[in-house]
């Protein structure tokens, strides 16, 4: 990128297929939305020390980005782990595409992580002090894990829900089985289309709803927003209990 450039536009190299490195210059201040996001081969990122603002997507789904290296007269950004971190917005870290390693247990001090779509990651624990994290991206996720003090989240059966069981927030999509027994204690299903909770399990066919149905006061699936994330085309059954029934 040239120097004197001040500003990596919005989708500025969206869907780019020639290159495979990308030197941000020290005059560089802002990286707009998806500014390098889908790049089919970028496998080097450089970012110079004037680098303030990034967004949470920059590089969403380019597979290939493993190498992130940052100016170390840097004051905001820098790399743990090959992990890219912000200090501008506290705790904020970005988890690259092409990162091969197949865990990864999330450091103590990070409160924000966003992953890019990275299709080699298995297993995730999460450290307490995180409150705010994408899995759905994750394509392989099969085991989620939660710090048992964190005030958050809480994992059983490797799924992900609400410290208080009341909501569920990712069924990972590389989770084995083809039938999901929901506890009775969830009221609700993910965040609509924002931020799904199914999303892209191959092997998933079938969810039994003990009690009501969650998000609903009369028990029927009569609101479809918590749907949103399910593979297209796919066939897939819904099961209600309203009693225990389900243990027969």
């Amino acid at each position: 990128i040239p120097d004197g450039i001040e500003t990596v536009g919005e989708n500025a190299f969206e869907g780019n297929e020639a290159v495979e490195e990308i030197v941000i210059p020290d005059s560089v201040k802002y990286v707009r939305k998806r500014a390098f996001a889908d790049m089919k081969n970028l496998r080097r990122l450089e970012i110079g020390r004037g680098l303030y603002q990034t967004a949470y997507d920059m590089f969403d789904d380019s597979l290939k980005l493993e190498d992130i290296q940052v100016d170390s007269r840097n004051t905001i950004l820098h790399v743990e782990d090959g992990v890219l971190r912000s200090n501008h917005n506290v705790g904020s870290a970005y988890y690259p595409g092409g990162r091969k390693n197949k865990t990864y247990h999330v450091p103590a001090d990070m409160l924000n992580l966003h992953f890019a779509g990275n299709p080699y990651l298995e297993e995730i624990d999460l450290s307490r002090s995180v409150w705010n994290v994408n899995l759905q991206s994750l394509p392989n996720l099969r085991k989620i894990s939660v710090d048992q003090n964190s005030p958050y989240f809480c994992a059983v059966d490797d799924v992900l829900y609400s410290r208080d069981m009341t909501k569920i927030i990712c069924y990972p999509n590389g989770k084995k089985g083809d039938t999901f027994f929901l506890p009775e204690s969830v009221q609700t299903i993910g965040d609509g289309s924002y931020n799904p909770a199914f999303t892209r399990n191959k092997e998933l066919e079938n969810i039994c709803f003990l009690g009501k149905c969650p998000g609903t006061d009369s028990g029927s699936a009569s609101s479809y927003s918590w749907l949103y994330g399910f593979e297209e085309g796919k066939a897939y059954y819904f099961y209600y209990y309203p009693d225990e029934s389900w243990k027969e």
